[in-house]
């Protein structure tokens, strides 16, 4: 296993690091960091350019690279809005799929 981390990140970072550091899209637009609940985070500026979200005891676990998971990475992505999280997910769409579920052929 993995050295854990206090924190990970989300949305736009994690997709850029699931897509083999290669940034497609360029813009990152808001960023997401997940924090362990042990973190203090000192009083933040006002903006919407970052979200700050605490993690749970499963992600503290598992999301030892300082990344989200895919999956979660994936649902940031899906839940923020803006053409750049619309871009990077349709980014790592493309690299894990080769088609859609439903174009799949019957293996009957």
């Amino acid at each position: 296993m993995g050295h854990a981390h206090t924190y990970a990140l989300g949305g736009t970072d994690a997709a850029i690091h699931h897509l083999g550091e290669v940034n497609t899209v360029a813009d990152k637009g808001q960023r997401i960091v997940y924090v362990d609940l042990k973190t203090a985070i000192p009083p933040l500026p006002a903006g919407n350019e970052v979200r700050v979200v605490t993690m749970d005891a499963a992600a503290e676990r598992s999301w030892t690279t300082g990344y989200t998971s895919l999956a979660q990475t994936y649902a940031d992505l899906f839940a923020q809005p803006g053409w750049q999280a619309s871009e990077f997910r349709r980014a790592l769409w493309r690299k894990h799929f080769d088609v859609d579920d439903w174009s799949q052929r019957d293996q009957g």
